[in-house]
């Protein structure tokens, strides 16, 4: 009786494992319905491509996605900023895929005037819509700062050009090969000034996906593509020169700066 007991177990433990992993061949996510071939799209391809997978896209806002990693109808997100709360339905893949730098630009003629914080203060900045309050929040308002905010980083370019605002912020490693190829490298430069942090952003995986069994394997595959820098790569490739006109949308849409 025992032993049959023990088979019995056995089975249904393999039984178990066959359907678990026979709901985690299509790795589920989300992104921007704005942005279906945006730089979320392509991490996410990655992803699944290094894990031999197959990848289902479903386009939502942001509120909806976040709410359907939360319930488990997908399984990952990528974009996430270490510190947004997860409530414990969603845990951060270690190690976090990249860190950016978030800088502030300025016209070249103008470099000199911003030396202090204090001269920040009531100016104009550009920022994205969507911007939410973080770390940075603390700064800008410390400054004095009023926030412009315009749907890409074309359009923060062409209102500093046009003085209409006074500087910008976005990401520096997707600012600098859209300055390049505009031909604005002596025109529009980093001010003294910046933001004394970077940000780390995360693969996010929902507690409650039937993927959740393949945590470590998850982690694991995100660690290969840090160490052959195909992120970077992707990222590079993204913002090169044949597709910078078309990339001008967010780096990480809903959270970039």
């Amino acid at each position: 009786m025992k032993n049959i007991n023990l088979i019995y177990i056995s089975l249904l433990f393999f039984t178990w494992q066959s359907w678990a992993l026979a709901n985690t061949n299509i790795l589920r996510s989300s992104i921007s319905p704005e942005f279906p071939h945006g730089l979320h799209a392509k991490y996410l391809t990655l992803i699944a491509t290094e894990m031999e997978l197959e990848l289902s896209i479903i386009p939502m806002p942001y509120a909806r996605r976040i709410l359907a990693l939360r319930n488990g109808q997908i399984d990952i997100m990528v974009g996430f900023r270490e510190r947004i709360d997860t409530n414990n339905e969603i845990v951060y893949i270690s190690p976090h895929y990249e860190e950016l730098k978030t800088a502030i630009y300025v016209l070249a003629k103008n470099h000199h005037k911003y030396q202090s914080n204090e001269d920040l203060n009531g100016l104009t900045m550009g920022t994205t819509i969507g911007y939410k309050p973080d770390i940075r929040s603390n700064f800008i308002n410390s400054v004095g700062l009023n926030l412009v905010r315009v749907t890409s980083l074309e359009q923060k370019i062409e209102m500093l050009l046009k003085e209409r605002t006074d500087m910008f912020t976005h990401f520096e490693q997707s600012t600098l090969p859209m300055l390049k190829q505009k031909g604005l490298v002596d025109k529009v430069v980093l001010a003294n000034i910046q933001f004394p942090f970077t940000t780390k952003y995360y693969v996010a995986l929902s507690t409650k996906s039937d993927f959740f069994v393949h945590k470590e394997k998850l982690s694991k595959a995100i660690n290969r593509l840090i160490q052959k820098g195909a992120f970077r790569a992707v990222r590079d490739a993204h913002y090169s020169r044949s597709n910078v006109i078309q990339n001008t949308e967010k780096s990480h849409a809903d959270n970039t700066p």
